[in-house]
């Protein structure tokens, strides 16, 4: 596939001579404990990000979410529960809409990158299931948020 990298499309002055793809062996199947602590783990040191008030994905969670696909590709068959959550700011039906559009907009990307559809949960908690007080930035930030469940 190199060579469909064409010159023209590479910043002004960069090139290359050669390109060299190294691919290791695919990491082991993990249990479901051990999967349910891989997300968590992941989960813990990066966040998806959405746009203000919708449930499109934020460009800078590429990232996080290939990790997230990785780790999902070693739980074998188990089905993985993807929750949205939001903070109260706003309708209680409407969030409740929001964290189910953004659990959706996460399998998505998860089945875009090769998971099975079917092994994946969407679920919208809305803002039912607080981690912290809505009555701070700091605690609205930390009810806003995607969560995995393995099943």
């Amino acid at each position: 596939w190199a060579a469909a990298i064409r010159a023209a499309e590479l910043p002004g002055g960069v090139r290359f001579d050669t390109v060299a793809v190294n691919v290791g062996p695919p990491e082991p199947a993990i249990d479901g404990p051990g999967c349910q602590a891989l997300f968590q783990g992941l989960l813990s040191r990066g966040t998806i990000l959405f746009d203000s008030g919708k449930a499109s994905i934020d460009q800078d969670s590429a990232s996080i979410l290939d990790a997230l696909a990785a780790a999902a590709a070693r739980c074998g068959s188990s089905e993985i529960e993807i929750s949205g959550h939001t903070d109260s700011t706003g309708g209680a039906d409407a969030n409740m809409d929001l964290s189910l559009r953004r659990a959706g907009a996460v399998v998505d990307y998860l089945a875009g990158a090769g998971l099975k559809r079917e092994r994946l949960e969407p679920k919208g908690y809305g803002e039912t299931r607080p981690r912290a007080t809505n009555d701070t930035e700091d605690g609205k930030a930390a009810n806003r948020r995607i969560e995995f469940t393995v099943k």
